[in-house]
């Protein structure tokens, strides 16, 4: 592991205490000036996180708007109902920073379009 890794795992319990881990669950809003220049303050205050510590897959409830949640996996992210419906799909999430870029790291398309406000599109 880096230093900085070393440094993360050891200040929360060491290697033994995160391979006992296999799923987490937080409460949490994310702030920060980001959502204020997109014209989404608040975007993700008081929301639940739930996620697997083996596979890359997190839960986000509610997300984007009450009634939905978002799960994020490498491959795929979906907006979902509470019943499982598939409102919105976007496979391959990476190829949407693909582009031309504004600034790094992000294209264009992504930090203008009302249509990717909450990163997914059918």
């Amino acid at each position: 592991m880096n230093e900085l890794l070393d440094v993360a795992v050891d200040g929360h319990g060491g290697i033994e205490r995160w391979r006992q881990l296999s799923r987490f669950r937080a409460r949490v809003s994310i702030k920060g000036a980001i959502w204020d220049l997109k014209r989404q303050p608040g975007l993700l205050d008081d929301v639940l996180l739930e996620g697997e510590t083996r596979d890359q897959r997190v839960l986000i409830t509610p997300f984007p708007a009450v009634g939905s949640h978002t799960t994020w996996e490498p491959h795929r992210q979906t907006s979902e109902t509470p019943d499982g419906i598939v409102l919105t799909e976007r496979l391959n999430p990476e190829r949407a920073f693909d582009g031309p870029a504004a600034s790094p790291g992000m294209s264009c398309a992504l930090r203008t379009s009302p249509a990717r406000r909450t990163g997914i599109t059918s």
